[in-house]
């Protein structure tokens, strides 16, 4: 819980030496995802210290309450068929993706709407 006004939109930080994820939630609460670098453990990266270095930038030790810390792996997959006779996968079942800013789940809504126009106009006789 922070004890200071941030900015209310996200932020992906395309800092050379770490990216980082800003992401304002509802107040009071705000979320930093952070890349670990070769060599760091996840260990050190839940220690208080590590979590308080990364946080500097924006805010001092005071000013916040670390409500937790988490280490995740973020991996990508794809199928190899996204379409067998009628049925069509979209969204995570056809291409998981990182959750990086919401765009895991939009990715199915971006299908979804992509397929659908698609097979109105196939069922109209009117696809070009």
């Amino acid at each position: 819980m922070f004890k200071k006004t941030l900015p209310r939109f996200a932020a992906q930080i395309c800092d050379p030496k770490r990216i980082c994820t800003y992401i304002p939630s509802h107040l009071p609460f705000r979320r930093w995802e952070f890349i670990l670098l070769e060599g760091e453990s996840k260990d050190d990266m839940l220690k208080e210290k590590k979590i308080q270095e990364l946080v500097s930038p924006w805010l001092k030790p005071e000013e916040y309450d670390i409500i937790r810390a988490a280490v995740y792996r973020f991996h990508s997959l794809m199928t190899k068929d996204f379409r067998k006779d009628n049925c069509f996968l979209i969204g995570d079942a056809a291409h998981q993706s990182p959750p990086f800013m919401g765009q895991g789940m939009m990715s199915g809504y971006r299908d979804s709407l992509n397929l659908s126009w698609k097979l109105i106009s196939v069922l109209k006789n009117s696809f070009p």
